[in-house]
């Protein structure tokens, strides 16, 4: 179990550092899926004390936090996009009307 929480936290930081948020949001849901099928941890058998997996689990929560800042940043960069667009649309309008009204 310990493998495979290093695994998604290795994808997650490679899907930060590629800046691929379609990754991200896939690699997430999958360890979201993996924990929820794995925790709590059945009593006995061969796997590993919930302590052991601390610090990979905390390891796995910085790395969230990476993403939701990330994510956070692009939908301010996309919100500012989206407003610049808005407002050079406006400004192609008011040269169309003034070049139209300058025609007659």
């Amino acid at each position: 179990m310990l493998a495979q929480i290093r695994e998604f936290q290795a994808r997650m930081e490679a899907a930060l550092q590629s800046q691929d948020l379609d990754q991200l949001r896939q690699t997430s849901l999958d360890c979201e899926r993996f924990l929820r099928a794995r925790l709590p941890l059945a009593s006995g058998g061969e796997q590993p004390e919930l302590a052991e997996l601390v610090p990979a689990l905390e390891a796995l929560v910085q790395c969230y936090h990476q993403a939701v800042t990330r994510v956070d940043q692009a939908k301010r960069e996309t919100l500012q996009q989206m407003s610049t667009l808005s407002r050079s649309r406006n400004s192609a309008h008011k040269y169309l009307d003034v070049a139209q009204q300058i025609g007659r």
